[in-house]
């Protein structure tokens, strides 16, 4: 079975690289193995996870990397010069850079000249930079409080309890 990988879901990624055959259905070929499934379903949850963030932070005309940077500028209480802003965010500068641009012309950042270094540019938050960073807080306290719902803190203690063993 010729499968090219880029069309393949997480679910089927795994028994490709290990060139399983593929006639078994993907729910017994993704749970077997030494972790039983847990790879791919922690996969699963995460990605789940993170387009639920995204969908409710979009509602506040957010993304998990605007939140992100706002978030850092928030934490700093000064401006940041986009490459502290980058090692921050762990990444490069030139990603930072287009993230930049996208929070100033949204109104959420502002640019300005670095005093130390004139050759380096720092991002400040605006006031609406900051309002729309309460806003993004509550869209992910929504997020947090739909699974506090699901669980109970015996339950939530013991997923991070068992998330912590899994990484180590």
């Amino acid at each position: 079975m010729d499968l090219e990988l880029n069309d393949l879901n997480a679910a089927c990624t795994i028994p490709y690289m290990n060139n399983v055959e593929m006639d078994a259905s993907i729910e017994c070929v993704t749970r077997t193995g030494p972790d039983g499934g847990a790879l791919i379903a922690v996969l699963e949850a995460a990605e789940q996870l993170e387009a639920r963030l995204e969908e409710a932070l979009g509602a506040v005309g957010l993304s998990i990397s605007k939140f992100d940077a706002l978030e850092q500028l928030m934490q700093c209480e000064r401006p940041l010069t986009l490459g502290d802003l980058a090692g921050r965010l762990r990444c490069v500068r030139s990603n930072v850079t287009q993230l930049v641009d996208r929070l100033e012309a949204d109104g959420l950042v502002k640019r300005g000249t670095c005093s130390e270094d004139r050759r380096a540019i720092r991002a400040k938050l605006t006031p609406l930079g900051q309002e729309r960073h309460a806003a993004g807080v509550q869209a992910i306290r929504a997020v947090q409080q739909e699974i506090a719902d699901r669980t109970d803190s015996a339950q939530r203690a013991e997923l991070v309890r068992l998330m912590r063993i899994a990484l180590g």
